[in-house]
């Protein structure tokens, strides 16, 4: 899973993109995530909905492709 700022300058959406599209391409379960105008450290300091969206998402992805 790919989850990434909109806004991040870091890593430009395009990288995320062009990652993700790889990951498709060779058939790897993927999934890209882009919260709107959230900058890179968004899971530290952006919006709290989408600090709380992060922990779901990777919470779920987690549960789901780890033996438990």
């Amino acid at each position: 899973m790919i989850l990434h700022g909109g806004a991040d300058d870091t890593c430009p959406l395009g990288q995320a993109e062009q990652w993700f599209h790889a990951l498709c391409t060779r058939k790897v379960p993927a999934r890209l995530v882009v919260h709107p105008g959230s900058p890179h450290l968004f899971i530290l300091d952006g919006r709290p909905s989408h600090r709380e969206d992060y922990s779901r998402r990777l919470t779920e992805w987690v549960t789901t492709h780890t033996d438990r």
